[in-house]
């Protein structure tokens, strides 16, 4: 009897288990298709915890003309999760006695320039070279770098100056990874060129944190920060009191997120073949709810009604970093939030302080000082808060434009094809005398002039200049969005 009990106490511990799994896999598919059903989401997703898979799926088409499902087996570009991969490779090659993390890089880039003499492999896989990156530079959108040789990739950066002295701080730079794989000649475009699946990911967390790819000595260099939570190819952090090692990805039509939970032994796997921030907001939510917390989704969020005196008093300017501004305004009987360089979005009330945005999963808490003024706004998004100190009660700093009529004469000679980088146009048409710019994969939004050749848009802080020859007909159009200051030639 004793052995009976105990076999019945095993099967009651199996099924509250298999009962516990298939209760977190439907929440979590919950979570992902409230993002599927919002058109902002399409991949592949994996959650495991240890070697149990709890969910793995994929969502949407991996092909959509040829009306392809996403599964887990499908592969995605993986963008910057490559890196891990890079660093993981070079720590091998110093257990090997091949290197050493602190050599001088010029030891296996005989040509660098002088200006790189104090850098190590350790600054490059740190992002603390001061190496420029090479992904920011003008030129970089004329590059194509499935063609490009890893020489000439270094070549774009080699004679410009370093942006900081070697050490002194970390600035995250495609140029380390690109030059870290050229000291490790078996790793192409070191810096995002990698394609991988949801499971051979699980196969690779498996493999790195359980020894088998790393000594346990190397796997601690790479995953000790540096500076900044930045390790080799890791971004180390506590979230809600666990500590989380994980990377993103972004490269031209995917966007990716990879994280591990060392003490929950939990992996989140999170590859979409659109373009977009969603990965990294729902391998958040996935995290959460696999660890036995509670998430709740924009769809889920109860909207009330509040008077215009409550909304009006959190109209203002707040700044969410040095130089950056979010202005909070009252539409009529609503609010919006507006950060620069971004579109104008609604947000809706689920109490007096707490708001939230439909259009991305986000909310915004108004917080009030003992008088009862509105001092800050908190900023939760993926997992994290982001204070923004009220700087005042109007909306400084904000663009200012000033609309004018234009001839159609005119606007018709803008009419054409501008391209921004291989495969990517943005087409400017003409609709019953509306000037109308759509970038390719997005809507076709209306822009504005405020002078001959100047238009902006009033759903994003961006505006087109166009360039012309003399005849006025345009041959360039030049694209100003926050940092973005980029030439679109005419085809």
């Amino acid at each position: 009897m004793p052995g009976m009990k105990a076999l019945l106490r095993a099967l009651v511990l199996v099924f509250v288990a298999t009962s516990c799994f298939a209760q977190d896999a439907v929440r979590l598919d919950q979570i992902v298709q409230t993002y599927v059903q919002n058109k902002t989401f399409m991949g592949s997703v994996l959650v495991a915890r240890g070697a149990d898979v709890i969910l793995s799926k994929g969502y949407g088409a991996a092909n959509l003309e040829w009306d392809i499902p996403n599964t887990p087996s499908t592969r995605f570009r993986l963008g910057s999760i490559t890196k891990q991969f890079t660093a993981a490779s070079i720590l091998l090659l110093e257990e090997r006695g091949k290197l050493q993390l602190e050599d001088p890089i010029k030891t296996y880039l005989a040509d660098a320039p002088a200006a790189w003499d104090r850098i190590t492999i350790f600054n490059l896989l740190t992002h603390s070279s001061g190496i420029p990156n090479f992904t920011s530079l003008s030129d970089y959108k004329t590059l194509q770098l499935a063609d490009t040789p890893l020489v000439k990739t270094i070549a774009m950066v080699r004679d410009k100056p370093l942006d900081f002295f070697p050490g002194e701080k970390m600035s995250y730079s495609n140029s380390g990874s690109v030059n870290a794989g050229y000291i490790h000649m078996s790793v192409p475009h070191a810096a995002g060129a990698l394609y991988s699946t949801t499971e051979d990911l699980l196969r690779w967390e498996q493999g790195l944190f359980g020894g088998k790819v790393v000594s346990s000595a190397s796997l601690q260099k790479m995953m000790t920060p540096f500076k900044n939570d930045y390790a080799f190819g890791l971004v180390v952090q506590t979230i809600d009191g666990r500590k989380v090692v994980q990377h993103g990805g972004g490269i031209e039509g995917f966007n990716t997120f990879l994280a591990y939970y060392p003490d929950d032994r939990l992996t989140v796997v999170v590859l979409a073949n659109i373009n977009g921030p969603a990965p990294n907001a729902i391998a958040a939510k996935l995290a959460t709810v696999a660890r036995g917390g509670t998430v709740q989704t924009s769809a889920e969020r109860k909207e009330i009604a509040l008077p215009k005196p409550t909304l009006e008093k959190y109209v203002g300017t707040y700044e969410v970093a040095p130089g950056v501004n979010m202005w909070v305004r009252l539409q009529e009987d609503h609010l919006t939030t507006q950060l620069a360089g971004q579109p104008e979005l609604p947000i809706f009330p689920e109490s007096e302080t707490k708001f939230f945005l439909k259009a991305v999963d986000a909310q915004i808490e108004f917080v009030n000082d003992v008088s009862g003024e509105v001092t800050r706004a908190v900023l939760r998004q993926n997992g994290r808060d982001l204070n923004a100190a009220r700087t005042s009660t109007t909306i400084a700093g904000a663009p200012q434009h000033h609309e004018i009529t234009v001839p159609v004469s005119t606007l018709s000679k803008y009419i054409g094809t501008y391209r921004l980088r291989p495969n990517v146009d943005l087409s400017i048409t003409l609709d019953s005398n509306q000037l109308m710019a759509q970038m390719t994969g997005q809507p076709k939004f209306p822009i504005f002039a405020e002078s001959a050749t100047l238009f902006f848009y009033k759903v994003v802080d961006a505006t087109l200049e166009f360039q012309t020859d003399a005849s006025g007909t345009a041959t360039g159009v030049r694209l100003r969005q926050g940092p973005v200051d980029d030439m679109l030639p005419r085809r």
